[in-house]
């Protein structure tokens, strides 16, 4: 399993900081986010890596890239930020599958959020 960690140190569900070279703004977060998952499935898939699974994140119960992702304060960033992550491992491995570990009390949002126009 690729396990994708977007922080410069380990993140967990009590910390999910994002590297400090990253912005700190949604859209500027978001593209960088875009490339860096690109940049690095394209490496590893041409590295021979098995790629049958893929973790957008790491224990994400609270969100991702935090402030921004942070779920406990406003879960739509944090699901355009999953959704930017399933739209670029889908298309580069469009039959594998992704992973994306969320606590319970997430799931209720799911139904309501547009996930960014597209679905985990």
């Amino acid at each position: 399993m690729n396990t994708n960690i977007y922080s410069d140190s380990w993140a967990d569900p009590q910390k999910q900081p994002p590297p400090a070279a990253w912005p700190m703004t949604l859209g500027l977060l978001a593209e960088t986010l875009r490339c860096y998952v690109k940049d690095t499935l394209i490496a590893f898939k041409k590295g021979g890596a098995d790629l049958a699974i893929v973790a957008l994140g790491n224990e994400s119960r609270h969100g991702m890239l935090w402030p921004i992702g942070k779920a406990d304060v406003d879960i739509e960033p944090m699901f355009t930020l999953l959704a930017i992550s399933r739209i670029l491992q889908r298309s580069i491995s469009p039959r594998e599958r992704a992973w994306v570990m969320l606590e319970l009390k997430c799931l209720k949002f799911l139904s309501t959020s547009t996930m960014a126009g597209t679905s985990l």
